[in-house]
């Protein structure tokens, strides 16, 4: 399991979010109750036309603000529902996976990859999911992004 290691440009995602611990959050209905409400409105608004999976970090330990959206170059006059984030330029370990293998992918970064690589996590960035253009479930590719120091 060694990753890429790739330094991203800052960008803007809008989409919806969801609070909660991730282990508990249900990812799923994120995207298709939630998200996929809003995916017309925001695809022809889309920089890359991929969809990115956001965790960003809350004043509670644990628990984060999970993005589920697309990045834009200009924010659109938003309606109810959804949210702006930035996502700062940062240096990242690139992990590739599939959508049904997500989960496991994070369980193997975190307790088998981060405890012996020659990097640190950096909590102050968020870590994301990139999902290129015509993912739509199932052994679909993903990119897993961690921050590092």
């Amino acid at each position: 399991m060694e990753p890429a290691i790739a330094e991203r440009d800052s960008f803007t995602v809008v989409g919806v979010v969801a609070r909660g611990d991730a282990s508990s959050l249900d990812f799923a209905a994120i995207w298709t109750e939630r998200f996929m409400a809003y995916y017309a409105l925001l695809m022809p608004r889309s920089s890359d036309k991929a969809c990115y999976g956001v965790s960003f970090a809350t004043e509670r330990a644990g628990i984060i603000d999970y993005v589920a959206g697309m990045a834009v170059d200009d924010v659109p006059d938003l309606p109810e529902g959804l949210v702006v984030r930035e996502v700062l330029a940062a240096r990242y370990a690139v992990f590739r996976c599939t959508v049904n293998t997500i989960g496991e992918t994070y369980e193997r970064i975190f307790k088998e990859w981060l405890p012996s690589a020659q990097c640190q996590h950096d909590p102050s960035a968020p870590a994301f999911e990139f999902y290129p253009p015509g993912t739509v479930g199932g052994e679909s590719p993903v990119q897993i992004h961690i921050p590092l120091r």
